[in-house]
């Protein structure tokens, strides 16, 4: 995919028509998630995507092309007010986290692997959950709830 979210590579010429569709991607101000929500917007979908910081100002990047919500996937009731402000959700990627080693915490530490747990399986389900009633109500075939994560953080991968 290039800076634009076009595929490109094996299938050039491939694309993707989600117009109408509501995506919501979680952690979708940088890295694959940011790179997600371009796709799905190039591809004609409306985007949300969500951060930790107050609002798109406090990033660099430019994000003003989504929606944008706050939220810290380690407390529920963050969780619960990105799902209560989707007035229609078709497609849910969860992909908030952080890859906790890279700020220097220890995952094999107990108390940072459970950090690690709710970041990174905890939140997603919970995010699940509280959107459920949004995507059983999608008109798109074959509804979608992915989950994209760093397995670094679940896995112990050195």
């Amino acid at each position: 995919m290039n800076s634009e979210g076009a595929i490109v590579g094996a299938w050039p010429n491939a694309a993707f028509d989600y117009s109408g569709a509501h995506v919501l991607v979680t952690g979708g101000t940088s890295g694959i998630g940011a790179g997600i929500a371009a796709a799905y917007r190039t591809a004609g979908a409306n985007v949300t995507i969500t951060g930790a910081r107050s609002g798109v100002g406090d990033y660099e990047a430019d994000l003003t092309a989504d929606r944008y919500l706050q939220l810290d996937v380690e407390h529920d009731e963050s969780i619960e007010s990105v799902a209560a402000h989707l007035r229609r959700l078709d497609i849910l990627i969860n992909n908030a986290g952080i890859a906790l080693p890279s700020i220097g915490l220890d995952e094999y530490d107990p108390v940072i692997f459970e950090r690690a747990v709710r970041m990174h399986l905890t939140s997603a389900y919970r995010m699940s959950c509280a959107c459920a009633e949004n995507l059983m109500k999608s008109k798109l075939p074959g509804g979608r709830v992915d989950h994209w994560h760093c397995l670094y953080s679940i896995l112990f991968c050195d």
